[in-house]
C-alpha cells in the first residue's frame, strides 16, 4: 500500500508531488500518481503550445518548486540573463525556460518512477485507506488520495459548432488533444475574447496566406492577471475564507475572475497585426451557422458574413465540476459535501473532503477561490495537504 497516491498529473498534481518529495522527503516508492498521459505536464505543453503562449501570464515566483525563488536560481544556474528569461511586468517567464525547469524537477524528484498511466474510474474507502480503480481493471491502495484533476478534457463547444462538426465542417477547439495549430492555416476564423483567442488568432496568422479573423462577443479587456493580485494573499482571501455562505463565495469567484481578458502587450500586438492586415478582429455575436460542403458561412448580429474553411474556437472550459462521472458514486456512499453547482465543499485549511482524502485545484476553489486552478493555486494548494499531513 502507498502513503500517497495522486489523481492527476498537471501542474496541479506534479506541484504537489515536489512538495511531497522536498517537504516531507516521500520516497519514491510511497507515491503515485496515476494520468491517463505518457508524461507529466502532457496536457499543459500541448495547450501552452497550441495556443502559441511565448511568456506566462503569473510572476515568476510561480512554479513548481517549493522554494518561491527556485526558477530565478535555474535560470541563474543556467546563466541566461534575467532580461532575456523574464519579461516585465513582474518578471513573468518564458514558457521555454518555464517547462524547462518543470521538466528539470520531474528529472531531480524522479516524478516518472512513480508514474502510473492510466484513468481512474472508482474511488472507495477501505478500513486501511482508500482503493483506487483504474480503467484498465487494475486496482491500487493508499493511505492518503489527493484528487488533483483540472479542466483539461472539457473544452467547451458551443452548440452551434457541435452542428457543424457533425455535418463535415472543419470545427477545432483548440484545448482539443487531437488538434495542432503547428501547421498551415487559409481561410481560418478565431471564435473567442481571451488570451487564448487573442494568442491563437496571432500564432495562426504568421503560418497563413491570408489574414485571419477574429470574431469576439465583447471589445478586447486589458487585465494583467486573470484575477486581481490581491487573492494571491490574504488582501481578499481572509474575507473570502470568513465568509460561511457557500453560495456567496461562489459569487466572490465569477465576479474576481477577469474572464475574457488579456496583458496589455498582447492588446499592443494584435493592434499592430490588425495594422498589418493579418489579424482582422470585430465584436459581435453569431446569428447562423451554414456548412455547403466545401465552405463554412457565419452570419454575426452587426451585420458581418464571414466564409471560409476552418473554425477554431478557444472559447475555453466547461464549468462544470470535472471527473463527476466517476466521483459521484463515492460522493453518495460516503456522503460528501458538495454545493448545488457540483462543486466539493472542504476544510478549508486542509483541503480534506474525506477522511484521508484531499482535493486541490479547480475542485477545490470553493475554499481556495478564484486562483486555485493556476499555478499559484497550486502551490496553496500543496501547502495546505502538507501541513496538515505533518
Amino acid at each position: 500500500m502507498k502513503e500517497w497516491l495522486i489523481i492527476g498529473g498537471g501542474i496541479q498534481g506534479i506541484t504537489l508531488a515536489c512538495y511531497l518529495k522536498e517537504t516531507l522527503k516521500v520516497h519514491a516508492k510511497q507515491l503515485t500518481i496515476i494520468d491517463p498521459h505518457k508524461k507529466p505536464l502532457t496536457m499543459w505543453k500541448h495547450c501552452t503550445e497550441n495556443v502559441g503562449m511565448n511568456y506566462l501570464r503569473s510572476p515568476s515566483i510561480h512554479h513548481l518548486e517549493p522554494q518561491a525563488f527556485g526558477l530565478e536560481a535555474f535560470i541563474k544556474k543556467q546563466k541566461i540573463k534575467k532580461e532575456d528569461a523574464f519579461v516585465r511586468p513582474y518578471d513573468r517567464p518564458l514558457l521555454s525556460l518555464f517547462n524547462q525547469h518543470s521538466d528539470k524537477l520531474v528529472e531531480k524528484f524522479e516524478i516518472e518512477s512513480s508514474w502510473v498511466e492510466d484513468r481512474v474510474c472508482g474511488l472507495s474507502k477501505t478500513s486501511f485507506g482508500w482503493n483506487v480503480q483504474l480503467k484498465s481493471g487494475k486496482e491500487m491502495t493508499s493511505k492518503r488520495v489527493v484528487i488533483a484533476i483540472g479542466l483539461g478534457e472539457h473544452p467547451l463547444w458551443p452548440e452551434w459548432a457541435t452542428d457543424l462538426k457533425e455535418k463535415g465542417a472543419e470545427v477545432h477547439h483548440v484545448f482539443e488533444e487531437s488538434f495542432l495549430t503547428n501547421t498551415t492555416f487559409n481561410k481560418s476564423i478565431v471564435i473567442g475574447g481571451g488570451i487564448s483567442a487573442v494568442q491563437v488568432a496571432l500564432k495562426i496568422s504568421q503560418q497563413s496566406t491570408e489574414k485571419v479573423h477574429l470574431a469576439t462577443r465583447h471589445p478586447l479587456r486589458t487585465k494583467q492577471f486573470d484575477s486581481h493580485p490581491g487573492w494571491l494573499g490574504p488582501k481578499y482571501m481572509r474575507a473570502f475564507i470568513k465568509e460561511e455562505s457557500i453560495e456567496k463565495r461562489r459569487d466572490k469567484i465569477k465576479q474576481a475572475r477577469n474572464r475574457g481578458s488579456i496583458p496589455i502587450e498582447l492588446r499592443a500586438k494584435i493592434r499592430r497585426f490588425e495594422g498589418e492586415g493579418r489579424v482582422h478582429s470585430f465584436v459581435s455575436e453569431l446569428n447562423t451557422s451554414h456548412f455547403d460542403g466545401e465552405l463554412v458561412h457565419l452570419t454575426f448580429k452587426d451585420g458581418t458574413v464571414w466564409s471560409g474553411k476552418q473554425i477554431i474556437l478557444a472559447t475555453g472550459f466547461h464549468s462544470t465540476a470535472p471527473g463527476m462521472d466517476w466521483l459521484n458514486q463515492t460522493i453518495n456512499s460516503r456522503h460528501l459535501q458538495c454545493h448545488t453547482c457540483g462543486y466539493p465543499i472542504l476544510d478549508d485549511h486542509s483541503l480534506k473532503w474525506d477522511d484521508q482524502l484531499f482535493v486541490m485545484g479547480a475542485l477545490a476553489e470553493l475554499s481556495l477561490g478564484p486562483v486555485a486552478r493556476n499555478i499559484s493555486g497550486a502551490r496553496r494548494g500543496a501547502e495546505k495537504i502538507i501541513r496538515a499531513a505533518y
